[in-house]
């Protein structure tokens, strides 16, 4: 079994989560997503996860 390299890991995740709060200021300021955002809490998710949807709605949109 190859072992773990945990700093690549680190750099990966740290890559990803720098990424994720660009993106969430990027929508918290941008009204048309804050009002998406809004609807998608109003269903009992966090601000995060409404974001995260968004994420995920886009990328499905891309294929």
């Amino acid at each position: 079994m190859e072992p773990i390299d945990t700093m690549k890991m680190y750099k990966e995740i740290m890559v990803k989560e720098n990424m994720f709060n660009e993106l969430k200021e990027e929508l918290l300021n941008d009204p048309a997503s804050q009002s998406t955002i809004e609807v998608i809490k109003s269903y009992g998710h966090d601000t995060d996860t409404a974001i995260l949807m968004i994420i995920e709605i886009a990328q499905a949109q891309e294929v």
